[in-house]
């Protein structure tokens, strides 16, 4: 079932990833898909908060994943949009990384390689967008 919500402030953004957060365990998938600028790496920040990672969780746009090892529960941190091929996703761990299972896993940009992921269970998926009045519209739903 997909529920929807508008989030009208960064700290509303942020609260919602430490929402989500409170329902993940090590292995649990988090799928994020947006336009730039819609609030993927704020909602992102908001699970690094409530993991209390130390470091300040921030775009892996450039170096395609981040990890964070000093919360309560590790975080990697990927993002899709640099990446040329499903060959990256191979010579860069990704699927190692996926099937340990030892933290939670979000992807932004997600569904560029919607099959490396789609079979993998728990994952939370979630659609950002931006309205006119610069809300951000969140359709979210979890599989299990």
């Amino acid at each position: 079932m997909t529920k929807k919500i508008i989030l009208t402030t960064p700290k509303e953004t942020l609260n919602f990833g430490k929402t989500i957060a409170q329902q993940c365990q090590k292995g649990t998938l988090i799928i994020l898909n947006g336009t730039l600028g819609s609030g993927k790496t704020l909602f992102t920040r908001g699970i690094g908060q409530f993991l209390e990672i130390k470091e300040e969780v921030n775009s892996p746009t450039y170096v395609i994943a981040k990890e964070y090892h000093s919360g309560k529960i590790p975080l990697l941190h990927w993002d899709f949009y640099r990446i040329g091929d499903f060959d990256e996703l191979y010579m860069s761990d990704f699927f190692e990384l996926l099937e340990a299972r030892n933290s939670i896993f979000v992807i932004e940009w997600a569904n560029m390689f919607k099959n490396a992921w789609e079979k993998f269970y728990p994952r939370f998926e979630i659609d950002f967008e931006i309205n006119s009045k610069k809300e951000r519209l969140v359709s979210y739903s979890y599989k299990n």
